[in-house]
């Protein structure tokens, strides 16, 4: 549950490392060098649209998610619940964002909606074969330990094992959240993230998405976690962009190395063939072993 870009550097005078490194984070030591899957264009984005708090409301979620398609062009809100099975939202989107709170997500299991209020959209569903389910999944609305200040639900399975069920499931990327903010910043850097990611890595996007939030400010009465007194807010502090978890697995170890580039070490001895055939032998004497 700890967010370590929000923890100070040795060489960045007590400044947060996000400022000067990049993050991403991975449930194995295996998946941190990658799955080495090509990369392919993600132009189908799907939006859930819900309320992340009780007195949210549909106009001012309007404008928001007008904000955010100014961001993602290509993004489509899926009416909810969908009339089929939710395992087959991978069929009408590469990247999911569902912009509400979710339920049941810290009791560590696999029984938990990844879309709500529909049939067949549990993590346990996702899990099951054909594997191919959307390549980015974006869930600000998810609700782990940390809210409760590590008194309930707190041993860790609900981040480890979501991550490894939606990767399990096809996922390359997923963000979740430690704890909710659920006003306009959240928008914000959901968006900010996925537009950048169209021309950066996962984790240079993230960077440049958590440093936006960082700079900028939200409009009164747009941050129904704080007390703003009617004035804007400034998203600087640690709780609006530290609270986010950014798993990516679509990294890789190193750069392919072009055919002509390959050398032969000086003293490499060849492989014998297995395929060809080997020539009798003559002069064999047996005996008794």
């Amino acid at each position: 549950y700890v967010p370590f870009e929000l923890l100070p550097g040795l060489n960045t005078k007590d400044r947060p490392l996000i400022e000067a490194l990049s993050f991403r984070y991975s449930p194995t030591v295996s998946l941190s060098l990658g799955d080495g899957r090509n990369q392919r264009p993600l132009n189908r984005t799907a939006i859930v649209d819900g309320p992340f708090h009780l007195r949210d409301n549909e106009p001012a979620r309007t404008v928001r998610i007008a904000e955010f398609k100014k961001l993602v062009p290509d993004a489509e809100t899926l009416a909810t619940p969908l009339p089929g099975a939710g395992v087959h939202v991978a069929g009408l989107a590469d990247r999911l964002v569902v912009l509400q709170d979710m339920a049941q997500t810290g009791n560590g299991g696999y029984r938990w909606s990844i879309l709500p209020k529909t049939a067949g959209s549990t993590l346990g569903d996702w899990m099951r074969l054909p594997w191919g389910q959307c390549e980015v999944v974006c869930l600000p609305g998810f609700k782990t330990g940390a809210e409760s200040g590590l008194k309930r639900h707190a041993t860790g399975n609900d981040l480890f094992l979501t991550t490894c069920g939606l990767m399990a499931s096809g996922s390359r990327t997923v963000v979740l959240s430690r704890w909710r903010t659920g006003g306009q910043s959240t928008y914000v850097m959901m968006g900010e993230f996925l537009e950048k990611a169209n021309t950066q890595g996962a984790e240079q996007a993230w960077r440049n998405a958590a440093n936006t939030i960082r700079a900028g400010e939200s409009a009164a009465g747009t941050e129904p976690r704080i007390r703003d007194e009617g004035l804007p807010t400034k998203t600087s502090h640690p709780f609006f962009w530290s609270g986010y978890m950014m798993i990516d697995v679509s990294a890789r170890s190193g750069d392919p190395v072009p055919v002509g580039q390959l050398q032969v070490a000086p003293n490499a001895v060849a492989k014998p063939d297995i395929n060809v055939p080997k020539k009798p032998q003559k002069n064999i004497k047996l005996g008794n072993p």
